[in-house]
């Protein structure tokens, strides 16, 4: 195993007048602790054995930008499960940089994806509306970004979180 991409990325759709610090089931919070961070805590630690007699690897973790900000509509269980994907990658990629293994994370804004375009104009309009470049993110952009980190040209950069959301993170 040469290189482990962890991409999951849920949380649940909750009508506005339902979201809240306060208002978040804890079963809610579970779940999506489970598939956005213990997931990629589990992919982790079955492919270290590998890389590691292999003395080489590469680890990709996609957090988002709700991991490093507060993004509104995200929910405190996204955010935290988010942030805590950073913590873990940094915390991964100091045990394991002398094994010539590195560990990253992509931290994208809003992608066009069929789940976030559903819908009219309006509401893909609305998606860029807050980015400094004008429009969402593309598919393409977040695998460019990750085939970087995958590189030899990258083997010097580990425990990095990487930005790919059009300046959003600035905001």
């Amino acid at each position: 195993i040469d290189v482990l991409v962890n991409n999951a990325g849920w949380h649940a759709a909750v009508p506005r007048e339902q979201r809240g610090f306060e208002r978040t089931p804890t079963d809610q919070w579970e779940q999506v602790l489970r598939i956005n961070l213990t997931g990629a805590f589990l992919f982790c630690r079955e492919v270290l054995p590998a890389m590691r007699a292999a003395r080489q690897g590469r680890i990709v973790n996609i957090s988002s930008r709700a991991g490093r900000m507060a993004v509104p509509g995200s929910g405190v269980h996204y955010a935290a499960a988010k942030a805590g994907l950073i913590g873990m990658t940094r915390m991964l990629a100091a045990e394991v940089a002398a094994e010539g293994i590195t560990a990253n994370c992509i931290a994208p804004g809003v992608v066009e994806t069929p789940l976030t375009v559903q819908g009219d104009e309006e509401r893909r309009a609305r998606l860029g509306r807050h980015v400094p470049v004008g429009r969402a993110g593309r598919v393409k952009e977040i695998a460019h970004a990750v085939e970087y980190l995958v590189s030899p040209q990258a083997a010097y950069v580990t425990g990095t979180v990487l930005d790919v959301n059009g300046g959003a993170y600035m905001t």
